[in-house]
């Protein structure tokens, strides 16, 4: 990592972009790199104006959200010691707030693929980088990330080869998993005509029957 860890995002392109539980933001970029709110409100705005936000409703945060797709971030900008602007190279624009002192505002978290080595670390409200304390983990969690971590080291044994274009990711039939840690990176096919019907896939996998639309039942 640099020493601003933010630094490292800047140049990746968005493959995932979407809101979880609370109202948080997830921005997934070159599938190593993860950045996630916790106790910060965010907006999403564009040159067309305001898109969307951490109190919007789900379906205008899945419309909005998917202008950030395939952008790659192009600056980030330090409005507080907590608040941030995350500036995309076509014209978006992420703002967060920090609305508690409870907990971090935001998180970033790096997944090394040579080792599969998780890294999270987090902005606390004074400004600084730190890692999560061990009693944040209960048993139940730990658990969890074991159990991720093994099943992906068997699923990258059975998973499609990796494709330069044409990403599983971005296909119509990518069912995406709603697991945590390490299950970031893949998802099941859903496409009738695909040989991985109903199987794992990575999110960087495809085969010959990618599709950007849904196509009608034969």
């Amino acid at each position: 990592m640099t020493e601003n860890p933010l630094d490292n995002l800047i140049g990746l392109h968005c493959i995932v972009a979407r809101w979880g539980f609370a109202g948080r933001l997830i921005i997934e970029l070159n599938t190593e790199w993860r950045f996630e709110t916790v106790m910060a409100a965010w907006r999403l705005v564009s040159s067309q104006g305001f898109q969307t936000g951490s109190s919007e409703n789900p379906q205008r945060n899945d419309e909005g959200l998917q202008l950030l797709l395939g952008s790659r971030i192009a600056r980030i900008q330090y409005n507080t010691k907590t608040d941030i602007s995350i500036f995309f190279d076509n014209g978006c624009q992420v703002d967060t707030f920090l609305q508690g002192s409870e907990f971090p505002p935001f998180e970033l978290h790096h997944r090394n693929q040579a080792t599969n080595e998780l890294i999270v670390i987090q902005r606390s409200i004074h400004g600084e980088w730190e890692e999560p304390e061990d009693h944040e983990f209960t048993d139940e969690d730990k658990l969890a990330s074991e159990h991720s971590k093994q099943a992906t080291k068997r699923w990258n044994e059975i998973v499609p080869a990796k494709s330069f274009d044409n990403h599983c990711r971005d296909c119509a039939y990518y069912l995406e998993t709603s697991g945590r840690f390490y299950f970031w990176d893949f998802g099941i096919c859903s496409n009738g005509k695909s040989v991985y019907d109903g199987s794992v896939v990575g999110i960087k996998s495809s085969c010959e029957h990618f599709s950007f639309d849904l196509l009608a039942e034969e």
